[in-house]
């Protein structure tokens, strides 16, 4: 028959199974054991890669949501032509402003990052501005992007789920928020300011054209005048 200390190291085991369950279970994807809540704490984007005849060039770090804060931040970045990889990233620091977020990246930059997805490939066949969000799918998250998912560059790298049983708590809190009439959770939407010079410089060239074509009309109407008053003078 099993005695009093019996039970006591019966009971201490069981504790220390528990543990032993409990810390394994905060290793992250490195195998380094966390016991930060990313549901509280850090920074969650898009790792966004570009390739050159397979040789990686550059790298922006897009954040899409910033729990300490409650804010999600819709991000459009004016990318080129050419191949890019995609991968979702969480990371406890924020390394740099906001602003600087569409500024390229040396391709051999190290950044503290946990990558909590497989890189996924894309093409883009023209310089354009492309659009990342952040989503809730049931219990998980998801990377979308839907300028990449129709149009010229469709692609079926989106969207992306983000297999990681810590953000559960997060996906379900966005589809919570969504469906209330007072949001908790702040969405803005953030804009490579490329894009706006792109645009202004396009409308200058069109304003250059037509101020071109107008001049083009007037020496016409101005010869066709001339000739008419000449035809009737004859």
């Amino acid at each position: 028959m099993m005695n009093e200390r019996d039970y006591y190291y019966i009971a201490l085991l069981v504790v220390v199974v528990v543990i032993a369950f409990f810390v394994n279970r905060k290793r992250d994807a490195q195998g380094k054991i966390s016991f930060i809540d990313k549901n509280k704490m850090g920074v969650l984007g898009v790792m966004i890669q570009a390739f050159e005849e397979d040789v990686k060039t550059g790298v922006w770090f897009l954040p899409l949501w910033h729990p300490i804060n409650r804010l999600i931040l819709d991000v459009t970045i004016l990318l080129g032509k050419g191949e890019y990889g995609v991968e979702v990233y969480w990371e406890n620091v924020i390394h740099k402003p906001l602003g600087d977020m569409f500024e390229k990246e040396p391709p051999d930059q190290k950044r503290s990052v946990e990558i909590l997805s497989e890189m996924r490939r894309f093409r883009i066949p023209g310089d354009g501005p492309v659009q990342f969000v952040l989503k809730g799918s049931g219990k998980k998250l998801a990377i979308d992007s839907p300028t990449l998912t129709s149009g010229k560059a469709k692609t079926d790298a989106f969207p992306i789920l983000i297999e990681d049983p810590d953000l559960e708590k997060t996906a379900v809190r966005l589809q919570k928020d969504k469906s209330r009439k007072t949001r908790e959770i702040l969405e803005i939407p953030l804009v490579d300011p490329r894009i706006s010079k792109s645009v202004k410089n396009k409308v200058k060239t069109l304003q250059h054209k037509l101020d071109g074509l107008i001049i083009q009309n007037e020496e016409l109407k101005t010869n066709l005048d001339t000739a008419v008053k000449g035809n009737l003078k004859k």
